[in-house]
């Protein structure tokens, strides 16, 4: 999802919207209209959108698009050894 956040609500809004548990990404953007992002994860286009527009309406955002993923394009998992972060 995608909003456009007055800059002097960024901050909070984003502070807000990275709380809820079901948010997995969310930052600020910029270069296009649409000046904040968050991703959640669901099984359906139908509940990604309730959880999202729900998450939004919190912050009183009114301009914002949801937008899909088609497809996963590259995911790698890794392990960190205890020695690298020591």
């Amino acid at each position: 999802s995608v909003l456009k956040v007055p800059e002097d609500m960024l901050e909070d809004v984003g502070t807000l919207i990275a709380k809820d548990q079901r948010v997995t990404h969310c930052y600020a953007r910029s270069g296009w209209d649409y000046n904040l992002f968050f991703m959640v994860h669901a099984k359906t286009r139908e509940e990604g959108s309730q959880v999202a527009e729900e998450i939004i309406r919190r912050t009183g955002v009114k301009e914002y698009r949801l937008l899909f993923s088609k497809k996963e394009l590259k995911k790698v998992p890794f392990e960190i050894s205890k020695e690298a972060v020591a």
